[in-house]
């Protein structure tokens, strides 16, 4: 099964403290999504654990209300959650140069060698996007970005559901 993560963090480094995380099946042939599953993590534990804030990123949630205020979890909980919903994944869609090394940095600091899915089933959105062959218009979205991490889970899935169905059609895969 295909699996969509998205983490919030305050910076972009790959020693940052994550706030949430956002993880989601979906059906790239027909979007179908689950319900997903959003983790906020408690600042406090981040920083106790050596984690980093960029005063840029803090600057930018001052100015917005972050969703992942409410009701945190240590970081080795969310992990703990995360590993259990990821057991069915195929592929791990992401930014994967930016969540993956931060998810992986994450799971290190507290004692977990390995991600919560295997390395080699992890995919790049931008990858994706560049082998359809097209951009798609991010303000046409019916989603809205919103930078809750499952909320953008569901904005990035729909638009990686019109770069799947362009290269299936181009491959010749198209359903007649």
């Amino acid at each position: 099964m295909d699996l969509m993560i998205d983490i919030e963090t305050l910076g972009t480094k790959y020693n940052s403290v994550v706030t949430q995380i956002g993880a989601i099946y979906f059906d790239r042939n027909n979007g179908i999504i689950d319900n997903g599953i959003c983790l906020n993590i408690s600042i406090d534990d981040c920083l106790k654990n050596g984690l980093v804030v960029d005063s840029g990123a803090l600057k930018f949630w001052w100015e917005n209300i972050p969703s992942w205020l409410n009701n945190p979890v240590p970081i080795g909980k969310a992990v703990h959650e995360l590993n259990n919903y990821c057991k069915k994944a195929t592929a791990v869609w992401s930014h994967s140069t930016f969540d993956i090394p931060i998810l992986a940095n994450m799971c290190s600091i507290i004692g977990q060698k390995k991600l919560p899915f295997p390395y080699k089933i992890c995919r790049d959105i931008r990858t994706l996007q560049d082998l359809s062959g097209i951009k798609v218009n991010k303000k046409e979205q019916k989603i809205e970005k919103t930078h809750n991490a499952l909320e953008d889970c569901k904005y990035q899935v729909e638009y990686c559901i019109k770069y799947f169905n362009i290269i299936s059609k181009e491959g010749g895969n198209e359903k007649n």
